[in-house]
């Protein structure tokens, strides 16, 4: 109630009954519940060179077990790194719609993306784990 005050452009609300119009407006109405297993989430940053195109470095996500969601939250090049390098670095989601994942799952992805950057001759350079 004392939030109003503090919203200075206008502000709409409704609520759509999906099931009254589903039949009219939609054809084929397809959803899926969402999962009540967790998503564990990792930050994985990868070296390249500079002139390495960036579907070439995202391709190591290809074919990866509970890999759901992939992107790359940031790009660096820069005097922290190797002259003509980046670094780019993925925020990754894995989940399992039947059960919850276990480290040790999770762990087995990840060691099948660093092979992939390992055979792309990219070069792996962290991982931070989200808890």
């Amino acid at each position: 109630p004392t939030y109003y005050k503090k919203i200075k452009n206008k502000v709409f609300f409704f609520e759509i009954e999906v099931s009254k119009i589903e039949d009219k407006v939609i054809s084929g109405f397809d959803y899926k519940q969402i999962s009540a297993n967790p998503v564990v989430e990792r930050d994985l940053t990868i070296l390249a060179k500079l002139d390495v195109d960036f579907s070439y470095i995202e391709s190591v996500f290809e074919n990866i077990n509970y890999l759901i969601e992939k992107e790359c939250s940031y790009i660096y090049e820069g005097d922290k790194i190797e002259a003509g390098m980046k670094a780019v670095t993925f925020k990754l989601k894995f989940l399992d719609e039947e059960k919850t994942l276990k480290g040790t799952e999770v762990d087995e992805s990840v060691e099948a993306i660093i092979k992939n950057i390992n055979d792309k001759k990219l070069e792996f350079k962290s991982l931070w784990k989200k808890r």
